[in-house]
């Protein structure tokens, strides 16, 4: 018998609540979702269906359009994984409760927020102190918000390139380029071309990641200090300093150390 036909048995769907929740325990997802099915009640339906995407959020996907138009069907899922967001209908999108669930668990998940949502200040906040990267989905306006942008190249989940996604103005401004260096030296890549030689957001740059002395200018990487600091963090850096430097004794053996 498969398990379809053990399920419709009377026995099985005359069970109490928490008895289905047990059983449902024991399920694969989608047997879970084959299980909520069976029934004609909508709210046992519903129950069940939240339960399993509390658990396994991206199952929205298999769920009815109804349900992905329910508000709290929708919250469960995307606060278990923001990505759920993606499956939800476009009504929920721009319901600011769900983003701003969905944001809190993964702030990539503003990718799927409505246009308005990525043009509001406190969910693009929200979304960009949980992943920097989020700052790629803000709204043009909110990518040239100083705040916004300070937070986005000061996160945990900044890669570096968060800063390519500032408007051209931030990307252009001191205190956020060396915000951004800081917390990552990739940024130096990305940042205005006249950082590259100001001599303390390179040193800045290359204390955090070595490699970035191959972004400075070459006055930069004839620079004794900025260069031990650069093979101080990783010795293949030596390869980016000017010739002179590569033949200073210190800076060889600071590469031997490192």
């Amino acid at each position: 018998m498969s398990k379809s036909a053990k399920y419709k048995s009377k026995s099985i769907i005359s069970l109490p609540l928490e008895i289905l929740y047990t059983i449902q325990d024991y399920l694969s997802p989608i047997d879970q979702i084959e299980l909520a099915n069976l029934f004609l009640e909508e709210e046992i339906i519903r129950s069940l269906i939240i339960r399993i995407v509390s658990n396994y959020g991206m199952i929205i996907q298999c769920i009815s359009n109804k349900l992905r138009d329910d508000q709290c069907v929708v919250l469960a899922a995307v606060s278990n994984n923001g990505y759920a967001i993606r499956f939800i209908s476009e009504r929920l999108r721009d319901d600011k409760e769900v983003v701003h669930a969905a944001i809190s668990e993964n702030g990539m998940a503003l990718g799927s927020a409505s246009a308005r949502l990525r043009n509001d200040r406190d969910v693009v906040l929200t979304a960009v102190l949980n992943n920097g990267k989020a700052l790629q989905y803000a709204s043009e306006r909110l990518r040239d918000d100083r705040d916004i942008v300070l937070t986005a190249v000061s996160s945990i989940s900044n890669y570096g390139t968060t800063i390519l996604d500032a408007s051209g103005r931030l990307r252009n401004d001191r205190d956020v380029v060396l915000t951004a260096v800081l917390n990552n030296g990739k940024a130096l890549q990305y940042a205005s071309e006249r950082f590259r030689y100001d001599r303390e957001v390179v040193l800045a740059a290359v204390s955090n990641c070595g490699f970035a002395l191959y972004y400075a200018s070459e006055e930069c990487r004839d620079d004794r200090e900025v260069v031990l600091a650069a093979v101080s963090n990783t010795g293949y850096a030596l390869c980016y300093a000017t010739t002179r430097l590569q033949d200073d004794p210190e800076i060889v053996q600071a590469c031997r150390l490192y």
